[in-house]
């Protein structure tokens, strides 16, 4: 996997970093607030839900910590990935797949938490195309997911990914062969790398592509047909996003990570206990998305569709091994790395015996 960041990455990772100034993988306390300063970075969507949140709540005040969030929406795995090795981000916030490939390919770091298991990772589908081959436009059920999937058999659709490595292009090809889709030229769908994100739905709106994958509010399209690929196997059993540390950082600051982790769980217990209570706290999120209110009523479809995904802050075996299937069918070839090597578990269960917080699959 290439992590090295493109002229064009690097000029966009700029403006990401700009948001996050005096962000460091290095923890400090230089404020003279008497609070220890991290950051972490990941984009403001389903995957940074918990971590808005054990912000807003003062969950990580509570533990000692002065949080820098750092949205990295827009840009793709490998730039974030790489600021996150260089040491720019104290933790980063990212998708499994990606992980995993960087940690085969020597990457020095450790998943501490998961931030779900399944994963809401959408298809939106210009509206007119979904009609040409009477594509239903929703579907919350497995059954339904798959009779929109069955639509597409022989649509010769193209649909817009960021990459051929990333989760959406994995996740897609693993369902799409589990429901006999056919991917390629002379395919029943075609996939092709857009790039930056941003450029989704105006590509979708000009008619340019016939349909794209990201994860809700953005391919939320209105009048388009939206496959949530979350409702079907093998993405809905498989963890979607980590949060990781550098061994370095583990290593140097152990404590910090503790603390890190500990308002994490907090925030997971918070929001499945008052749900209400927690869904006006992830106004960064939203807004970073275009909803302007915490009150909108799409701010509430975005939060339940979320919310839906975080099962536990821990990260069973067997969600990784379907995250590590998913990445397998999607590059092609097998990828050598086991659960040991990349996830580490201790730091959640000892925040749930610390807080006294249940917390399933924590041993």
């Amino acid at each position: 996997m290439n992590i090295r960041r493109s002229a064009g990455a690097l000029t966009a990772l700029g403006a990401v970093l700009a948001l996050g100034a005096c962000s460091s993988s290095s923890a400090s306390d230089s404020s003279g607030s008497g609070l220890t300063q991290i950051s972490i970075a990941g984009s403001y969507g389903a995957d940074f839900g918990l971590v808005a949140i054990a912000q807003q709540a003062g969950f990580f005040k509570k533990q000692g910590l002065d949080v820098k969030l750092v949205n990295s929406a827009g840009f793709s795995a490998a730039s974030l990935q790489s600021a996150f090795l260089a040491g720019t981000y104290t933790f980063e916030v990212s998708a499994a797949a990606s992980e995993i490939l960087a940690a085969s390919a020597g990457g020095q770091f450790k998943a501490i938490a998961g931030m779900d298991i399944g994963q809401q990772q959408q298809i939106a589908i210009a509206g007119n195309i979904a009609k040409k081959f009477h594509i239903p436009l929703s579907a919350t059920t497995a059954a339904g997911t798959e009779a929109q999937i069955a639509a597409l058999k022989g649509s010769h659709i193209t649909i817009g990914i960021s990459n051929t490595s990333g989760p959406s292009y994995n996740e897609a090809s693993a369902v799409f062969k589990a429901e006999g889709i056919t991917v390629g030229a002379h395919g029943d769908v075609t996939m092709e790398s857009l790039g930056n994100t941003s450029t989704f739905a105006p590509a979708l709106a000009a008619g340019k592509i016939d349909a794209f994958i990201l994860p809700p509010p953005i391919s939320d399209v209105k009048g388009a047909a939206v496959i949530n690929l979350g409702n079907v196997s093998p993405v809905d059993d498989a963890t979607g996003l980590y949060m990781m540390a550098l061994d370095k950082t583990i290593s140097q600051d152990k404590p910090t990570v503790q603390k890190t982790v500990n308002a994490i769980v907090e925030a997971w217990s918070f929001a499945k206990a008052n749900p209400a209570k927690a869904e006006p706290m992830l106004a960064s999120v939203y807004a970073a998305n275009g909803i302007t209110s915490p009150s909108d009523s799409e701010a509430h479809v975005v939060f339940n569709d979320d919310a839906r995904y975080w099962v536990t802050p821990a990260m069973p075996q067997s969600a990784f091994q379907n995250a590590l299937g998913i990445l397998v069918t999607g590059q092609g070839k097998q990828v050598k790395e086991s659960y040991g090597q990349l996830i580490d578990n201790a730091f959640v269960t000892n925040a749930a015996q610390s807080l006294k917080i249940s917390v399933p699959d924590a041993s």
